[in-house]
């Protein structure tokens, strides 16, 4: 089914992925404790990509499960290294606890915002990114 999901959509889908990422890429804010910790850009940056490709393949009528696949791809793509990219999926999938869920819906609920925004023309963005940054919780490895 996932196969068939991205034949049927991909020509739509590539073009909005491209303009939604250039256009986060340029009005991108990271969160204050990145400057601090490398590490977690590379987080904020993954779980950023993952919810974007993820969300614009939703706005163009794929099914969840394909949009988690194809973030997977996307996030593997990056070669964020293993423990980075464990966190980045671990986030949006599994969902062990409410809390975790609630991260989750918060990111993927304003990165939807996002894309639906740029999908629709030109909007403002900078606020739900600024949203996005103060929202962000700090990984942790054990």
């Amino acid at each position: 089914m996932i196969l068939i999901d991205i034949f049927k959509r991909k020509r739509k889908l590539e073009p909005l992925f491209k303009k939604c990422w250039q256009r986060i890429g340029d009005e991108i804010i990271y969160p204050e404790i990145v400057e601090e910790e490398p590490v977690q850009k590379l987080v904020y940056y993954g779980l950023l990509s993952y919810a974007t490709i993820y969300e614009s393949a939703l706005v163009v009528g794929m099914e969840p499960s394909t949009g988690h696949y194809l973030a997977r791809m996307q996030i593997g793509k990056y070669k964020l290294g293993d423990d980075v990219t464990e966190v980045v999926e671990s986030t949006f999938s599994g969902l062990e606890t409410d809390d975790a869920a609630a991260y989750a819906d918060f990111f993927l609920g304003q990165v939807n915002l996002i894309v639906n925004i740029i999908s629709e023309g030109e909007g403002e963005i900078t606020s739900l990114l600024k949203e996005l940054a103060d929202g962000y919780r700090p990984a942790e490895w054990s």
